[in-house]
This record gives structure tokens, sequence and C-alpha cells, in this order.
């Protein structure tokens, strides 16, 4: 831990003269640690002299209130119009404690839940209507926090600690129902680029409570560092493995990532545009890159949304000795992990899947439809860079 704080207080001097404001939602399934993180990592972070601002969880505001869940979601009607009242407040706290937070000097704001947790208690097609009623999509949300932390609840995993004592408002009083609503949650988050998992069970083993929040801490650390720190593990899938074959459910958690194009490189880094679409939505969102790799599969990354007039004037500085790379992601939840399966289907063909573990050996569990890979983490030829350029091997050597 000691590191960590030490890596903290670097983040603090970097960021005291850059002054960005970082904003983090946290969010899981029932019991699943969330009250105690906040204790935990407001006492980390003012020990390296970050100052944290914690927001209350809309929902439990509601139902402190006297609202009964089970009476918010009898009917489809009731869920859409409570939970359009939970989304308007949701706005109305994020842009409220985001100007308290920028006027009064404040590091980073930790959001208890966010925006996509909605998605928890409607079906999708609910959903996207009721985010349409304010103008916004479902990728609009993912780019509004700099990252996610998703901490898992103790029914998967620890179901012995699972408990209803520290809140009597939470509504799943049995470990099934937690199961269900965990599921709920994490389908609720799938496609954020920059979700961190922190699970019960890590390499076939329960971890204590401490070393969950120990990972949590180490989770924010890298959102907080300035650039963002990202480490991802790297697979190559086999040629013939066809993501139209894979299980219903994953195969909705479709994004459609076209064009993704490279723009000329600055002051050594990675430089991208790219318009990334969720199957079925109205419009795509444009994101800008800029991407420094260092050894052993982490990066540090710049992203930020950027408007369709930006993305268009950023398109005349495209590094024209590499094509748009086009591809299909789809996301999804394994045994707990959160994996990114690529579909690259120009101007190389190649599969290509992503999982970010909490820590690098952590053990992966690969998905059966998945078949086998051979590891490609850090290795500058399976690049997205090089493949734009039409350089990386691909399956040469298979």
């Amino acid at each position: 831990m000691k590191s960590d704080i030490l890596r903290l207080t670097c983040v603090f001097f970097d960021r005291k003269e850059k002054r960005m404001l970082k904003k983090i939602a946290v969010t899981g399934g029932p019991c699943a640690g969330k009250s105690d993180f906040r204790k935990f990592i407001a006492a980390e972070l003012e020990k390296s002299g970050l100052k944290p601002l914690f927001t209350p969880e809309v929902a439990t505001i509601h139902l402190e209130s006297g609202i009964k869940l089970e009476d918010a979601i009898s009917t489809a009607d009731k869920v859409f119009k409570f939970e359009g009242e939970v989304l308007r407040m949701q706005l109305f706290f994020e842009a409220h404690w985001t100007r308290v937070a920028e006027e009064l000097g404040y590091d980073v704001i930790f959001f208890d839940r966010g925006i996509s947790d909605i998605n928890t208690y409607m079906d999708d097609p609910a959903y996207a209507e009721l985010l349409k009623t304010e103008g916004l999509i479902a990728q609009d949300i993912h780019t509004r926090y700099d990252g996610v932390l998703y901490l898992v609840s103790a029914a998967d995993g620890v179901p012995e600690h699972y408990s209803c004592a520290n809140n009597p408002s939470r509504y799943e009083k049995t470990i099934e129902l937690a199961l269900e609503t965990e599921i709920k949650t994490r389908h609720a988050w799938l496609g954020q680029p920059r979700l961190a998992v922190i699970r019960n069970v890590y390499n076939g083993k329960k971890i204590t409570f401490e070393e969950k929040m120990a990972r949590a801490t180490e989770a924010v650390v890298d959102i907080l560092a300035a650039p963002m720190r990202n480490f991802e593990r790297k697979f190559l899938v086999g040629i013939d493995v066809d993501p139209r074959n894979f299980p219903e459910e994953i195969k909705k958690s479709l994004t459609r990532i076209s064009p993704q194009t490279y723009l000329k490189s600055k002051d050594g880094a990675v430089r991208r545009i790219r318009d990334s679409w969720f199957d079925g939505a109205p419009r795509p969102i444009h994101l800008y890159t800029e991407k420094r790799r260092l050894p052993n599969g982490v990066a540090e990354i710049h992203e930020r949304p950027i408007s369709e007039d930006e993305d268009r004037n950023l398109l005349t500085e495209a590094d024209l000795e590499a094509f748009p790379v086009v591809k299909l992601r789809w996301s999804f939840f394994w045994q707990g992990q959160y994996f990114h399966f690529d579909w690259i289907t120009r101007p190389q063909f190649v599969n290509i899947l992503e999982v970010h573990p909490s820590r690098p050996d952590d053990l992966i569990e690969f998905p059966p439809f998945i078949g086998e890979v051979v590891e490609v983490t850090g290795r500058a030829d399976f690049t997205n860079e090089v493949i734009a350029r039409g350089k990386c091997p691909c399956y040469q050597n298979k």
C-alpha cells in the first residue's frame, strides 16, 4: 500500500499543475462494499494530499424517503416514470457536484453509482427510450466518467458475508435476488471502456475484504494517474472463430467502431480518432485518443469525446501511410472478468481478445466459445496502429 500512496502523491503534484478534475462512478451488485470503500479510499487519498468528494446515491435517497422499490418497479409504466426521476436527479447531481468540486478545488469526485445503473431495472429498449427524453444515448453515458469502479456483490463468491444489516432499504433480501441484480448490473455497464472490475475470488481463492479494498485502491490510482494508466492482456484468437456464433446474450453487446483513423504522431504519442456506435444507436460518438505504450502491456491514455466538427478538422491530420481500421467489438463478462472481442475486418483480418485484469498475474479464465488463443500482450506488431499499416503478422505463424 505504501507504493500506492507514493504513486498517488506523484499524481497529486502532477495534477495540481494541470488542474484536471477526475470523475469516477462507483458501482456494483448489492453488498459489494461500496460504503466501506468510501471510508477506505477517503483515508488513503487524504494521506496523499488529494481532496476527494463523495456524492450520495440517488436511488437510496428516494428509498430512504419512504418509497418502496417493489412499488416503483411493479409495472413497466411505473418503472419508466420512477427511473426517469432518478435519471433527472442523477444528471442534476453530477452537474451540481462537478461545479462544487471545480469551484472549491477538489481533485476527484466519486459518484455513488452512475447513470448506467438505471439500466439494471429496465430492458434495453426502455432504457434507450428513457435516455432519449434527455437527448442522450448509452454511449454518451460511457464518456461521462474518467473511470468506473465495479465492486462485485458478496453474493458472488463469498455468500457467507452477504447481509442487509448495513442497508435496511436493500431490496435484495436473499442471495438469489442479489445474484440476479448482480448479473443485471453487469449488463448495464457493458461497453464501458474504462471499467475496473474487483471480484471476491482470484486464482481460485477467496480474497479478504482488505485485499478487495487494496485492489480497488490500485484501480483508482490508475484512473487518477495523469495521464490515465491502463493495463490489458491481449490474445490472438483463431481465424475460424466467428462472433456471430457467440451465445445470444453476448451478441447483444455489439459496438461498431468504424472507422478508426490514425493521425500523424505528436510528441511521441500515437493519435487516433474513431466513430463508435452501439448496435441500433441513432448516432455515433466521436472520440480522440492519445496513447503512449509502456512495457508489459501498460499504456498511458488521454481520451475525450469530440464534436463532429472537431472530428472533421482532425481528419486533415490523418497519417496517409495508415489505413482506417474497421472493426466490430463485443464486450462481455465471463467468470466475473470483463472482456472485449475485436473482429477486425480491414485493412487486415484478425480476431483479438482483450481483458483488463486487476493485477498482471491474475489467472485468466477463457470462455469455451473463444477456443485456443496465443498471448500477444506487449507485442508492438499486434497493435491497432500496426494493423492500420498492414504490417501485423496476424496468422502467418499459426
